[in-house]
């Protein structure tokens, strides 16, 4: 699996971080001067699913208008209050849709995404 995120949220540097220490290939950038919502839309796109990390259930509306608007076919927000139960989920979600490249973005602490990220992406390194 390869992992696109841009980078600059605490999200998707732990998403990056995760990835490297698995051993999956990573992908996915924010140059300086480029609108972050551009880049999030940009690597969407490129992604076969894309999960977005939150702890509200109602996560940055410009965010998700932009990923939607991509032709990405899968997208989920991952609430991380009920993240254990989400595991299982984002595995079979995985292997169901074949999903070999995946966008992550959002808006939580690095700690708390790591720790999901390392027990959703764990097994990939696999396969």
């Amino acid at each position: 699996m390869k992992i696109l995120a841009a980078g600059k949220t605490t999200t998707e540097r732990a998403a990056l971080s995760v990835a490297r220490e698995l051993g999956l290939e990573t992908g996915g950038q924010c140059r300086k001067g480029q609108d972050y919502h551009d880049c999030v839309s940009a690597n969407s796109a490129q992604a076969d699913a894309t999960i977005v990390l939150t702890r509200s259930r109602y996560p940055q509306v410009r965010t998700q208008r932009h990923i939607h608007k991509t032709p990405s076919p899968a997208s989920s927000d991952i609430l991380l209050c009920d993240a254990a139960r989400e595991i299982p989920a984002c595995r079979e979600w995985f292997r169901r849709d074949r999903v070999g490249v995946l966008h992550i973005t959002g808006h939580v602490p690095y700690s708390a995404a790591k720790v999901f990220l390392r027990a959703v992406l764990g097994d990939e390194a696999g396969d």
